[in-house]
C-alpha cells in the first residue's frame, strides 16, 4: 500500500477520533469548505486534533480576502522530515499533478520566488486556489483528471470508507493536496520538483 500523507495522518489518530474525523469531513462537505460555518461545538473539536496531531494553523485558513500572495515573502523557515522519494510520487508525471504545478506557478511565483519556494509556500500554509471551491470547476476538474484524482485518492478511500470521500468538491480537494506533498517531498530531498 502506498504511504501518503493521508494514510499518516488516519493511522494517527486513535479509534475515538476517527469518527470525530470522518463527521467533521462530511460536515465540511455539506458547507462546501466553508470552515467558517462550522459550529462553535465543531470548530473546537477540529481545533482540538489540530492541536494534539501538531498541525499548525494559520489565518489564511480563515482569510477570505484576495490578496496577492507570494512565495518569496515567507517569513520563516520550516523544516520537516522527509520520506523516502520514489519515481512513482513524481507528481509532474501525471496530467493533474502538473495541473498543480501549473497552478502553484502561476499563482505564487510572483516576485522572484522559485517553483520550489512556491511549493514550499503552498505546503506549510496548506494554500489552494479560491477556484477549487467552486463546486462546478471541481466537477470539470474531476471529470478532466479522473484516472489522476481517483488513484490519488485510492488510499484514503481505503482506509476512510465514508460518504464524504465520494463527493468531487472533496476528492479534489484531496487530489490537490496529495500531489502538493509530493511535490513538497521531491522539493525537500532534491531541490526541486
Amino acid at each position: 500500500m502506498q504511504n501518503t500523507f493521508y494514510q499518516s495522518l488516519i493511522a494517527e489518530l486513535s479509534e475515538q477520533e476517527r469518527p470525530i474525523f470522518e463527521n467533521l469531513l462530511a460536515r465540511l462537505v455539506e458547507l462546501n469548505g466553508n470552515l467558517e460555518e462550522l459550529t462553535a461545538d465543531e470548530q473546537s473539536m477540529l481545533a482540538k486534533l489540530v492541536t494534539k496531531h501538531n498541525v499548525s494553523t494559520t489565518s489564511e485558513i480563515h482569510n477570505n480576502q484576495t490578496t496577492e500572495l507570494s512565495a518569496a515573502e515567507s517569513s520563516h523557515l520550516e523544516t520537516s522530515i522527509v520520506s523516502k522519494v520514489t519515481e512513482e510520487l513524481r507528481p509532474m508525471e501525471t496530467e493533474f499533478g502538473a495541473y498543480v504545478i501549473d497552478n502553484i506557478n502561476e499563482h505564487l511565483c510572483q516576485g522572484g520566488a522559485s517553483t520550489a519556494d512556491a511549493v514550499r509556500y503552498a505546503f506549510h500554509n496548506r494554500w489552494m486556489p479560491e477556484n477549487l471551491k467552486n463546486r462546478d470547476i471541481c466537477e470539470t476538474l474531476y471529470y478532466r483528471y479522473i484516472d489522476d484524482i481517483d488513484s490519488a485518492n485510492h488510499s484514503l478511500k481505503q482506509q476512510s470508507p465514508t460518504q464524504a470521500n465520494n463527493d468531487i468538491v472533496v476528492a479534489v480537494g484531496l487530489a490537490w493536496f496529495t500531489n502538493l506533498y509530493r511535490c513538497y517531498q521531491l522539493v525537500e530531498a532534491e531541490g526541486e520538483v
